[in-house]
């Protein structure tokens, strides 16, 4: 039978602006785009605070709409799941299972937990959670999520064109943001320009120093019982029983010795 139930988002009272408070986020990480348009809204704030439109540091009109790379602020999670398919990251390439995405999910729990606004920095979309090449390999492209030099094409992801770096200038790969040039606040570099940020968390940076994800040995089947079935009431007109995903049965991102000193480095860089 479904599983009826009721969700109810409330609306959020207005709040107002106070660089004193320290429940204000920014996130930045990977997470797909859903297909809608940016609200209108959305996109008038952006034009005013000069990343849309004709300004000097202003995306592309490609870049707005896909919301890649520029801040965008939202108030509860209902306003970052219309905008992000945070539960659209593919399982592996070539095949339609998805599962969530660490961006989404750790947005998820932040307003959950009292959150009060975020701004979310999307830098592009996830990686598929494995990748059965060698690790070696996996691990080569991993890094080149977080920074590059433009014109060093072997530093770049394959799909360049629809990213921005993580980190702009880590391990002196491209330019590292200037305080007093808002053209070059990239990714995480965005935190210079919002006065009401108080914390910047960076989800997906574990997982770009550790290998591919190992498949688990399936858990422990429980003893046997004589199964009793007691009818519980008459089934619904056309109800079938809702499909639900199996679990996907790997580790999570482990980080071996160089693995935690890429983290531990990333980091440093983050906070100078």
């Amino acid at each position: 039978m479904p599983y009826p139930r009721l969700i109810v988002n409330p609306a959020a009272p207005a709040k107002p602006e106070t660089g004193a408070r320290a429940d204000v986020a920014l996130f930045v990480g990977f997470a797909p785009r859903r297909g809608t348009a940016v609200p209108d809204e959305l996109a008038a704030w952006l034009e005013a605070a000069g990343w849309a439109g004709g300004g000097a540091y202003a995306r592309s009109a490609g870049a707005v709409q896909a919301l890649l790379d520029v801040p965008v602020p939202v108030d509860n999670w209902s306003d970052f799941d219309a905008l992000f398919a945070w539960d659209q990251r593919l399982q592996e390439a070539g095949h339609p299972d998805v599962v969530p995405c660490a961006l989404g999910l750790a947005v998820r729990s932040f307003f959950a937990e009292g959150g009060a606004k975020a701004y979310i920095v999307r830098v592009g979309d996830p990686p598929p959670l494995i990748d059965r090449r060698a690790a070696a390999a996996v691990l080569a492209d991993k890094r080149k999520l977080i920074s590059w030099d433009r014109g060093r094409p072997a530093t770049q992801p394959a799909d360049v064109a629809h990213r921005t770096p993580l980190l702009a200038g880590f391990g002196r790969l491209g330019a590292p943001a200037s305080g007093g040039d808002p053209a070059t606040w990239t990714g995480a570099a965005h935190v210079l320009g919002l006065d009401d940020v108080a914390l910047i968390a960076l989800p997906d940076l574990p997982e770009l120093y550790s290998g591919p994800p190992l498949p688990l040995p399936p858990p422990a089947e429980p003893p046997a019982v004589a199964e009793q079935f007691i009818p519980c009431g008459p089934t619904a007109p056309g109800a079938a029983p809702i499909k639900r995903p199996d679990a996907l049965n790997v580790t999570a991102p482990r980080l071996d010795r160089a693995g935690y000193a890429g983290w531990a480095a990333a980091i440093r860089y983050a906070l100078n």
